[in-house]
This record gives C-alpha cells, structure tokens and sequence, in this order.
C-alpha cells in the first residue's frame, strides 16, 4: 500500500487499469444485459405470435367441436423448434386435443422471461368469437437455447475482459516507468520552489510532452518571482474589497428574493390562466366531437324517416285493399273485376310492391349505415383494428355513388374509370365511408364551378390497389396539407364542417392495414390516394 502511495508509477498502472476495467466491466455488464434482454424480448415476441396464430388456426375446429382437426393443428404445431408442448383447451378449460404428456399439466402462463422458474416459458392465447371466449390455446416454449447463447456470452465477454486487463497492466507499466524518470526532476524542483527558492529552474533537454511541461514550469517560475512583489499589494487591496463584497452581497441577495416572489406569482397566475383554457378547450371539443357525430347519423335516419313515412301511406293503401277485399268476400259488398282492377289502378298497386322492396332494402342500409358510424367510431377510440376481409371495389364504388345520390351532392360531373378495379383485402364498410368523405369534400371543393370535374381511377403497384380521387377545385393550401388529418381541423367556416372526416376516413383506412394520404406533387386541384392490398397476392 505504501509502495502504491508513493510511487506515481504504481499509480499509473493501477488507475489505468482500473478506469479500464471498470468501463470494460460496465459495457460487458450492458451488453450481457442487452443480449440477455434482446434474446428473452425475441422468444416472447415469438410465442405470443405463435399462440396468437394457433388461436386464429384452431378457431374454427374449437367453434365446430372438430377434434380430429385440432389433433391436426396441434400435433403440426409441437413440430416447431422450441415447442415443449401445446394443447387446445374449451370455454370451462377442459383439454380438446393436447401433445404427448400435455393433457395433465397446469402451466400458469408467463408474463415475462424473468418469470421462468421451469425452463419453460409458459403463453396462451383466448378464441373469441362476437365478444365471447370459447376456448384458450397453450403453449410452452424451451428456454435452452436462448440459455446457452447467454451463457456463451458470458464467458467470452469475461476473458476478453481479463486478457485486456493484463495489456493494459503491461502498457502502463511500461508508460509510467518512462514518466517518472523525467518527473523526478520535476519534483525536486518543485520541492525548492516550495521552500522558497523562486530561482530554481528544470532542464529541457527534448521536446515531448514533459519537457514542454518543464518549459511551462520554468516560465512559472519566473512568473511567480514577478509577481511576488505585487501579492502583498494585491493582498491589502483584497481586504479592503471583501469588506464592501458582504453589502453588495446582502443587498443582491435581497433584490433576488423580491423577485423571486413576484416571479412565483407570475407562475401561479399563468398557470392558472392554462388551466381554464385548457378546461374550455375540452368543452369545446367534446361539443364539436358530439355535433359531428351527430351530423354523420342523422344524414342516414333522415331517409330512413322519409321511408317510414312512405311506408305508413303503403301500409294504408294496402290495408284499404286488403278490407275491400274482405267484405267482398263476406258478401257485404261484392267486388268485380273490373272494380278490382280499377281499384288497384288506383292505388298503383304495381309500383308500390315494387317500391316496397326498395324501401326495405334502401331503410336496411341506412339503419346499417348508423351501426356502422357508431362501430367505427367505438373501433377509432379504442384503437381497436378490423380483420381485412375480400372487398369488392366496385361494389364499394356503386354504394358511395348511391349514398352522395341520396344525399344529394351532384354526382353527374365524377368520371369512373373504365377499368374494373380488382377486389382488394379490407373492410367494406370502412372503405365506402372513405370514399364518400373524399368525394364529398371533392364536391365541396369543385361547387360553383362550369368545368367542374372529378375522376376515379384504378392502378395496381406492388400488389396494391390504388383508389385515386382527383378534382380540379380550389386544393389544398401548401401550410394545410401537414394538418387536413388532423382531428377536428378545417378549412370550411365556422358550423359547416367538424374536421373529423378526413382524420376519421384515415384511421377506419389504417385499421385495415391501408392508406390513405393526399399526393402533394398535384398542384392544380387535389388528389388523393386509397392504398389496399390485392385480395389475390397473400
């Protein structure tokens, strides 16, 4: 210990090793930790997709109590590298089909790696259906592998360490045996200047780093014997101004306080201020968020009201019918054919069974329409997604035509491509409601115009089918197109528009794993692009 003290040798060595092992230390320790962390991440990200997958494969089997498939699934799954186990288990956890010595254990499920007590790490996944759990599907996955690759780490960090300690000990060695030599002459020298021979001065005989050391001690040397004649005129002159320092001191320190405490003031009515606006901000957002939603139902209970009304002058007629026919066949009143006819003429008796299918079909839709607001709504809240399902665009087209007609934006002036546009992999109803929020605000933005256009054209690119929406309106100004998704912004005036189509068009979009973007290279109008994926390339 003494020998470490006094010599700056030791130090050397001993401080250059130990800064170095300490920071190898530190970094084996991160990186033994990150791989540790990384390798454990990966085998619970591989088992939650597993269970997931092997849910979603034996849903059907589970729903149509069809254990010969589940037998299936379950002994294709075991066949997977890691798989210790797998079983599918009922709504009441009764076992449906199980691997080889399966069926009788209770694994509790892993929350994470650090939980394995077992060397298993231990997932399931629930089988829904409508909101309802109708069985579980569990797995058990080895932890030997991700176990051995930590271990291997460990011993290899751990030996590069200890190799790197001993060149380190060895360069220092060498690194302070060379320092202290010329140091020495440093120190005697600075032993005679502390005891007071401000004349003492140190050989330079090269030009590295120490004798460029000694050149700046020697000229502090002399700058220290200059100076030792100003220090005791400096030192009363020193007294004199620390006697004064404590009252400016003392005053600053007051001033400070005072406006430290108006400054606390300040704070307190600022935040203050924050706080109502923010309280106001949420009220009126919920307001603006209530009044759209409101819009958006009430435009399909408008005609299904009207279709009710027609429908209660049907059910009158008809019923007016359908009592002339039973006292004519009571005998109260006889009924001719000629009578019969002209009574059905009256009624137009044709038309209004024909119109009845009609306004059944156009009243279903609109009521659907309504669940499907309030579904999607729920869906965009929770961040919940949409299974993607096959879609027929064209289908979709026609239906988004037939709502604007209904609602009666002009729809003579859009142009639809020739081309049958591909079936694609979403939601039917989220892609017609994009639809028409796009090509309303089309309508919106080419009103007033003679050479009002809008076009709809098909294009496949990289297994994707992409639903352009051109118009040559008014656009889209450069400093809006970062916000026109954002929820609750518009451009329209105050109480015409709620700004939550587009931002709600993109989201049921993305939901299905889609897109929906504005192209920003179009300048003269706008245009915009509903990206799905092919039904026919997965």
């Amino acid at each position: 210990m003494r020998l470490i003290r006094n010599s700056i040798r030791a130090k050397t060595t001993l401080g250059v090793a130990l800064i170095e092992g300490v920071l190898l230390l530190s970094l084996v320790f991160l990186m033994l930790g990150y791989i540790k962390d990384s390798n454990y991440e990966a085998l619970e990200t591989r088992a939650q997709t597993t269970s997931r997958l092997f849910a979603a494969t034996a849903k059907d089997a589970v729903l149509s109590y069809d254990l010969a498939t589940l037998f299936a699934i379950v002994n294709e799954v075991i066949t997977n590298p890691g798989i210790e186990y797998a079983r599918v288990l009922n709504g009441d956890r009764r076992v449906l089909a199980a691997s080889d010595a399966a069926e009788q254990l209770t694994p509790k499920a892993d929350s994470s790696m650090h939980e394995v007590l077992d060397g298993v790490f231990d997932t399931q996944a629930i089988i829904r259906e409508g909101g309802e759990t109708y069985g579980y599907v569990e797995l058990g996955f080895s932890t030997d592998p991700v176990e051995l690759v930590i271990g291997n780490a460990q011993r290899w960090s751990f030996t590069i360490v200890l190799l790197e300690m001993m060149l380190v000990v060895l360069f220092s060695f060498m690194l302070g045996r060379f320092l202290t030599h010329k140091l020495g002459a440093l120190r005697d020298a600075a032993e005679a200047v502390g005891a007071g021979d401000l004349t003492r001065r140190v050989e330079v005989p090269g030009e590295d780093e120490i004798d460029i050391v000694g050149k700046a001690f020697n000229q502090m040397t002399r700058a220290v014997e200059s100076s030792h004649l100003q220090m005791n005129q400096l030192t009363h002159e020193l007294r004199d101004l620390n006697e004064t320092l404590e009252d400016k001191v003392r005053l600053r320190t007051y001033e400070l306080q005072k406006l430290n405490r108006e400054l606390e003031g300040a704070i307190e009515t600022i935040q203050n201020a924050q706080a109502q606006l923010l309280e106001s901000e949420k009220r009126a957002t919920i307001g603006v968020l209530t009044a759209g939603v409101a819009h958006e139902i009430n435009n399909p209970l408008g005609f299904v009201m009207s279709n009710f009304g027609t429908l209660k002058e049907y059910q009158d007629s008809l019923g007016k019918l359908t009592a002339r026919l039973l006292d004519a066949r009571s005998g109260k009143e006889p009924l001719s054919e000629s009578d019969l006819k002209a009574l059905l003429d009256e009624m137009d008796y044709e038309f209004v069974m024909e119109d009845l299918t009609d306004l059944f079909v156009d009243t279903r839709k609109g009521l659907d329409r309504v669940k499907v607001i309030v579904e999607k709504m729920t869906a965009i809240q929770s961040g919940q997604s949409t299974a993607p399902a096959r879609v027929n665009t064209a289908e979709a087209v026609e239906e988004v035509l037939q709502r604007l007609k209904r609602a009666g934006q002009a729809c003579s002036n859009i142009e639809i491509s020739d081309e049958q546009p591909a079936d694609v992999l979403g939601s039917f109803d989220a892609l017609v409601e994009a639809l028409n929020t796009v090509l309303i605000n089309a309508c919106q933005a080419v009103e007033g115009r003679n050479d009002a256009r809008i076009k709809l054209d098909f294009e496949v690119h990289d297994q994707h089918l992409h639903i352009l929406i051109s118009d040559n309106g008014t656009g889209v100004a450069e400093e809006s197109r970062d916000k026109i998704f954002d929820p609750f912004f518009t451009t329209r005036e105050v109480g015409l528009g709620t700004g939550l189509g587009l931002y709600r068009a993109r989201m049921l979009i993305e939901a299905v794993e889609g897109e929906l973007c504005l192209n920003e290279t179009v300048t003269m109008g706008a245009q915009f692009s509903i990206r799905l994926p092919l039904a026919d390339s997965r």
